[in-house]
């Protein structure tokens, strides 16, 4: 029992040095050296309406297939021919794959290589779809703050921060994240 742990753990440990379980995490956060203070957060809050988000519309009908590609791009030990398959099948134009879940994990797979201007057309192809998706508006906006697209960054974060998002800590560490970058903005 104890050599099968042993060998699995190698085979693990190898297949994570081969980038083989590199899973798309779509928070690729700029931490800012310089915390606000509290008086720059309550500005910040005090500027914005809060909305409920619509509800995610179930118009988005997304096939069997598309489904389970998205799934083997964010669950599987190969995620690079998963994803090749889902952007074939986007490419082309395949019915139950025009939707916002799509591509926002085609933006999360290319931000995870590094292309950022892809990464950016994903995350709005899918607030295209559904505009009210907090998160994509601050992944989006981070990617335009580490382009230097202050403006573009700005309206992204202030427009996640207007969302209502639950109060649960990740979503509490990410708001606490939009305002380091709208604070890093401000001191720019």
């Amino acid at each position: 029992m104890k050599k099968t742990i042993r060998v699995l753990t190698v085979l693990i440990v190898i297949l994570l040095a081969l980038g083989a379980c590199a899973v798309p995490n779509g928070h690729l956060i700029i931490y800012p050296s310089t915390p606000p203070p509290a008086e720059f957060v309550a500005s910040v809050d005090a500027s914005i309406i809060k909305v409920t988000p619509a509800p995610y519309p179930m118009s988005f009908v997304m096939s069997q297939e598309a489904d389970d590609l998205v799934d083997a791009v964010n669950e599987s030990f190969f995620p690079r021919l998963a994803f090749r398959r889902l952007e074939k099948a986007v490419k082309e134009g395949r019915s139950g794959f025009d939707n916002p879940a799509v591509y926002s994990t085609m933006a999360m797979y290319y931000e995870d290589a590094g292309d950022i201007d892809k990464a950016i057309e994903y995350y709005t192809l899918s607030l295209q779809l559904y505009d009210d998706d907090a998160l994509m508006h601050l992944f989006r906006g981070n990617l335009y703050y580490q382009q230097g697209e202050f403006d573009l960054a700005r309206k992204d974060l202030y427009k996640s921060l207007s969302l209502e998002m639950p109060d649960l800590t990740p979503f509490e560490s990410y708001r606490n994240q939009m305002y380091q970058l709208l604070w890093e903005m401000e001191n720019h």
